[in-house]
């Protein structure tokens, strides 16, 4: 800012002051407003009579609100004032300043003062320069704090929305969690599968309701123990003890692995044992480091009981079936037995019927005979052992038999051996086969005398059976009815559990010269009496079998027994076709037959006698053939007979069972039949009887 030159009035001095308000100028965005402020400050200062200012071709003066033009505007001129000063705003009282700042050209400060301006006139007019910079930079300084507060008002309102979004976002992500988490809880809980956590120390911090239910023991009181506490009483599936180290926290601790199908039970409260399969998963910290365990467990109790069950039927079907097996060879040797017997007992029989008493040979052919019954007892055996022995039942007063059989019992266990009876008074009769019951009684007793080979005890006791001591799900007769049991227990060494699962397997033995057999045809005899057997034993303690029969009601014991066959009874000229594949025994047959008065005609088999009939016309009144013979079986050669010979009366024979004829063709149950072997008089009396018919 530059000041006039006149000299009549000393203002250096008050011109430098105003020289200071330069420095506020630069800082001013709006020189206007700069003017307005020194027109006032100095119009308000004693000693300034008048004040204006030109600025930019306007001139301006406080109190008005409308600038004036002024006269002598020349247009912006950076370093020249206006060439004409106004009119009014000359004299020589009238001062003028130009204003201007480095760039640019403003216009001029036009004052006037009083005739004795007082002496602090320029210190006024520095403090109003002061005065004036302190306000320009207290409005800069307030226009910069307003656009700064504008800046952070929108930094404030950009923030705010950013953290407004930021918590929608964190609100939803809370709410996602929260449903999570409640649907976890519902999982854990409703899951069918036990699940708890263990922390790092082998605490149970959490268990669902199904491991309440599974371990028998509250939710409250579960996270309260250790993993491995004795309250749980842990062992194996078989109750032996479980070692800690095997348990799932110990291996996953010690591995950091899973583990998978861990076995162990626990004991519940009340004394239940229930068998756990376990799974187990390690759990870690953000910093990787092993944090507790997760583990889910199952109730296999009853699927291993299941199992077992399995297990126990499949064996028992093996069983059956190598019993079958076995049964099916037996009976095919005593068919192949009972053939040869037949023909050496016909033979013997019709040698003694042809022998005077006084014959020597007589004595020899006695032997013969009673060596083939004696032969015939083994194969009964074989067909006991296969259940395919034919039944010979009688109404027995068991007290009675055994009483018959002591002396003989006696002898055969030996001096060391003490035998005792323990006969229940008025013991129901039983319908059984006795000879066969004499066989079960004496294999029995064999075993029982080769348990004590130092000596020892045999009881043998009766009395009237309770059906709570039947082995299994075994029923005897009719529900309710009464039941007869026999006890035979002896002192001498006992057989282990493994033993005792096979002593009625056949060919199952213990003794160094033993064939298996005895209590395998033991077994058959008593089941297909219809009795149960069971057996206890305990190494050192002895061995107790118990068989069960069942009794003979009141009515059964009224029946009679059967009559014995009537004497031996000829024929008269019938004619016989005679078919059998076994050609001594054909040839017997024909002998014999013919010894009785019948005519007779042989076939080979099944063909050979369809072209006798068929062929050459033979006209048989009655067919005597063995039921199993290779290609025709008996029955289909005779129902193919009967097509041309309706009257044809029809009898079979054959060294297997009726039964076990049944198996292989449906006859029907009033079919005459004879087991081989038999004697002249059966088979006599048989052909009589059937050719009587109408």
């Amino acid at each position: 800012m530059s000041g006039s030159t006149d000299a009549s009035y000393a203002s250096h001095e008050l011109l430098e002051r105003i020289l200071l308000l330069q420095s506020a100028i630069p800082a001013a965005p709006d020189e206007r407003h700069l003017f307005e402020l020194l027109l006032h400050g100095l119009e308000s200062l004693p000693g300034v009579r008048q004040v204006a200012a030109c600025i930019e071709g306007s001139v301006f003066r406080p109190g008005r609100t409308a600038p004036e033009a002024c006269e002598g505007w020349q247009g912006e001129r950076p370093e020249a004032p206006c060439q004409k000063q106004c009119r009014r705003f000359t004299g020589p009282d009238f001062k003028r300043a130009t204003i201007r700042t480095a760039e640019r050209w403003f216009g001029h400060i036009i004052f006037s003062l009083d005739d004795s301006p007082p002496a602090v006139l320029p210190q006024l007019v520095s403090n109003l320069a002061n005065q004036v910079a302190i306000r320009i930079e207290h409005d800069r300084l307030q226009r910069a704090l307003r656009e700064l507060n504008r800046g952070l008002e929108a930094l404030v309102r950009e923030r705010t929305a950013d953290l407004l979004a930021r918590e929608q976002e964190l609100r939803a992500a809370l709410e996602k969690l929260s449903k999570q988490e409640a649907l976890l809880s519902r999982l854990m809980e409703t899951s069918p599968v036990s699940i708890c956590f263990v922390d790092r120390e082998g605490h149970i911090t959490f268990a669902n309701q199904r491991a309440e239910q599974l371990l028998g023991v509250r939710q409250s009181e579960i996270v309260q123990r250790r993993y491995n506490a004795s309250a749980w009483k842990i062992t194996s599936w078989d109750g032996r003890p479980f070692p800690d180290e095997e348990l799932p926290f110990s291996r996953v601790k010690a591995t950091r692995q899973p583990v998978f199908g861990v076995r162990h039970a626990i004991e519940w409260p009340d004394g239940r044992r229930v068998l756990l399969s376990i799974n187990a998963a390690p759990l870690f910290s953000a910093a990787g480091d092993f944090d507790g365990m997760v583990a889910s467990f199952e109730d296999a109790t009853e699927e291993v009981r299941a199992q077992r069950e399995r297990s126990a039927i499949e064996e028992q079907l093996r069983h059956s079936q190598k019993m079958e097996a076995i049964g099916r060879l037996a009976a095919g040797v005593a068919h192949d037995f009972n053939n040869l017997l037949t023909v050496v007992q016909g033979y013997a029989d019709q040698m003694l019927e042809e022998l005077p008493p006084a014959d020597p040979l007589r004595e020899a052919v006695l032997e013969i005979r009673d060596a083939g019954r004696r032969t015939a007892d083994i194969t009964r055996q074989l067909l006991a052992f296969s259940r395919r022995q034919p039944m010979r039942l009688e109404t027995v007063a068991l007290n009675d038999l055994l009483r018959r059989m002591q002396k003989m019992l006696g002898r055969l266990l030996g001096e060391d051996v003490e035998l005792r009876f323990d006969l229940a008074d008025n013991l129901p009769s039983i319908h059984i086969d006795p000879s066969q019951l004499e066989q079960v009684i004496v294999n029995l007793a064999v075993n029982a005398r080769d348990a004590m080979p130092d000596g020892g005890r045999l009881s043998i006791a009766t009395r009237p059976g309770n059906p709570n001591e039947l082995p299994g799900e075994a029923r005897l007769g009719q529900p309710g009815g009464e039941i007869v049991t026999i006890e035979v227990a002896d002192t001498g060494c006992g057989m282990p559990h493994e033993t005792l699962q096979k002593i009625f397997e056949p060919f199952f033995t213990t003794k160094a010269k033993g064939t298996g057999l005895g209590l395998s045809t033991v077994f058959g005899i008593v089941k297909q009496s219809g009795g149960e057997i069971s057996v206890e034993s305990r190494q050192g303690k002895g061995t107790t079998f118990r068989i069960f029969f069942p009794a003979l009601s009141e009515e059964a014991l009224r029946q009679t027994n059967p009559a014995p066959p009537a004497s031996q009874t000829p024929g008269r000229g019938e004619l016989i076709l005679v078919v059998e594949d076994e050609t001594p025994l054909r040839n017997l047959l024909s002998r014999m037959l013919e010894s009785l008065g019948y005519r007779v005609a042989a076939a080979e088999n099944g063909g050979a006698a369809l072209l006798l009939v068929e062929e050459e016309k033979l006209r048989p009144d009655l067919l005597l053939s063995d039921i199993v013979m290779p290609g025709m079986n008996g029955w289909v050669l005779a129902q193919r007979l009967k097509k041309t010979l309706p009257a044809l009366k029809l009898v079979f024979i054959s060294g297997y069972t009726e039964a076990a004829i049944s198996e292989r063709a449906s006859l029907p149950d009033d079919l005459p039949f004879l087991q081989k072997p038999f004697d002249f008089k059966q088979l006599s009396v048989l052909l009589r009887e059937v050719l009587a018919r109408r």
